[in-house]
């Protein structure tokens, strides 16, 4: 589910799959998102994640998913962030952390800073 502060709706997968980046998905949420005017970039996320989500459809894996989160594509917009030398330096921004959970094995792969350079630990719950 996806929520604002007085609004919440539901998200369902569409062919097995949810993919979601940093702005609202349901379509009755989404012209509350005040974040898209100053991040607009998290469309060129979102559309990428869903491209490679979805070419991998019923047959995703835990490989899979840390190959899309450390993704350069439309670099420095891309979903692994690295600080954008361009930007003044209070405004630069970086994927700080990683998660990946596998619900089916009770599994959680972690990593911190940019997936890319950096190695999961995997963690097992119950």
């Amino acid at each position: 589910f996806e929520m604002a502060p007085k609004e919440l709706d539901f998200l369902y997968p569409g062919n097995g799959v949810l993919v979601h980046t940093n702005n609202f998905v349901s379509p009755r949420l989404r012209p509350l998102d005040q974040s898209l005017s100053q991040f607009p970039d998290t469309l060129l996320r979102y559309g990428r994640a869903q491209q490679m989500i979805q070419q991998r459809a019923g047959r995703i894996t835990v490989a899979d998913f840390k190959e899309v989160l450390g993704d350069h594509c439309n670099y420095p917009d891309s979903i692994c962030r690295h600080p954008d030398p361009r930007d003044p330096e209070l405004e630069r921004v970086q994927t700080v952390a990683s998660v990946i959970m596998n619900l089916t094995r009770g599994e959680m792969h972690l990593t911190q800073g940019p997936p890319c350079c950096h190695p999961y630990q995997t963690i097992a719950f119950s």
